[in-house]
């Protein structure tokens, strides 16, 4: 059920469109002027299905994410209408401020991207006012059996919430530990909180800003390494942004060589096994299915994936391409990766961003060598 209304600017009509009818379109009685403000009221309820998923619920956590209207991003003098799909990550969004009114039973823990701002209770509900500033999309966790633990680094408070782990002391430390490490390889993270939630999920983890989740369904190595990878979000999609479903690569590959280079540094061993199986991965994959050209290219659109190319392309060889530079340039590719971070913080980055800034830091052009990747030129067997 959908309705619109609004309170400063008439409204003409709205409808919704697309293959699956996500994109809403809301026609005004008359243009808005430059720098005029719009204020829309939109009202709508949804069936949360019972799935480990982004939106979904089991018997003792709710995942609330992806659960309402956002605007498209307008560009090249369009608005992008982007369908859903069940590959990747289908999404693209600009930051924005949040205010939201969250009311759950009072037994509850919300597990949520931003900060509490009020709470009051009733004798069977409370409800959250929380906001959140420059962030991409507002996601939330809710069960009765969350128990958290938080520590800090710096400014920012870390929260983990389990419902059930033995090992969950170790889990936040590693969680400091890698946050501590993106630091100073690429730039601070801004934002005051950062919470990590293992929840039941049908994949390895899902990024938001200030939130990841992360599934209970991983070993302890699994878990640690898929923090790592959710985390590295925080800077490749959270801080600068890019257009998920037709440049995937751009976020997954950077988080990917991110972990890597993580693991690099403080756990030489598994960096090594990890890398090697990903190379062995990757190279049986491309011998088998003979992937060549467009079908080894990584700069595809989402949909003209299938899962294991999307997985082989977009995550293992885009770390690779990554990898290699670094073997060429040494530390001097987690610098331009740092000035990349500040320089497009809050930005939207495209492909031709990410390529002029880490060319310019090495003052000579890379644009052959990211095409070579980019386009399916450099078959790896």
């Amino acid at each position: 059920m959908l309705g619109i209304t609004s309170a400063t600017h008439g409204i003409s009509n709205f409808a919704t469109s697309g293959e699956d009818m996500t994109i809403l379109r809301i026609n005004l009685q008359k243009p808005l002027s430059y720098k005029e403000k719009i204020i829309f009221n939109v009202t709508y309820s949804i069936y949360i299905p019972k799935i480990k998923h982004r939106l979904g619920y089991n018997d003792y956590v709710y995942n609330l994410a992806n659960f309402y209207p956002i605007m498209c991003v307008y560009e090249d003098g369009g608005f992008t209408e982007y369908s859903y799909c069940k590959l990747g990550d289908p999404f693209y969004s600009e930051v924005a401020s949040y205010k939201v009114t969250l009311t759950l039973p009072k037994n509850y823990v919300a597990a949520h991207t931003g900060n509490v701002e009020q709470v009051t209770e009733t004798e069977d509900t409370k409800t959250l006012q929380l906001e959140a500033d420059n962030v991409r999309d507002f996601a939330i966790c809710a069960s009765p059996y969350f128990i958290m633990r938080t520590d800090t680094v710096g400014a920012t408070a870390i929260k983990y919430y389990y419902v059930e782990e033995s090992g969950a002391a170790e889990r936040l430390e590693h969680i400091k530990s890698v946050l501590t490490a993106f630091n100073g390889y690429f730039c601070n993270y801004p934002y005051s909180t950062l919470t990590v939630v293992k929840t039941p999920f049908a994949f390895g983890g899902m990024e938001y800003p200030q939130l990841v989740y992360i599934s209970d369904s991983l070993t302890k190595t699994e878990t640690d390494m898929v923090i790592t990878h959710e985390l590295a979000h925080q800077w490749w999609y959270g801080l600068v942004g890019n257009d998920q479903i037709k440049y995937a690569w751009q976020d997954e590959a950077l988080a990917e060589f991110s972990m890597l280079y993580y693991y690099k540094n403080n756990n030489p061993k598994l960096y090594k096994s990890y890398f090697d199986d990903s190379y062995d991965k990757y190279t049986r994959y491309a011998s088998i299915t003979g992937l060549t050209g467009n079908t080894a290219a990584m700069d595809n659109i989402l949909y003209d994936y299938d899962d294991y190319r999307y997985s082989a392309n977009v995550y293992i060889k885009g770390m690779l391409m990554l990898a290699s530079l670094y073997e060429l340039e040494g530390e001097a590719l987690i610098a331009a990766l740092s000035a990349y971070a500040k320089a497009y913080t809050y930005k939207t980055a495209t492909p031709e961003d990410f390529v002029n800034t880490i060319s310019v830091y090495f003052k000579c052009s890379q644009a052959a060598y990211f095409d070579a990747w980019l386009k399916g030129k450099v078959i790896l067997l």
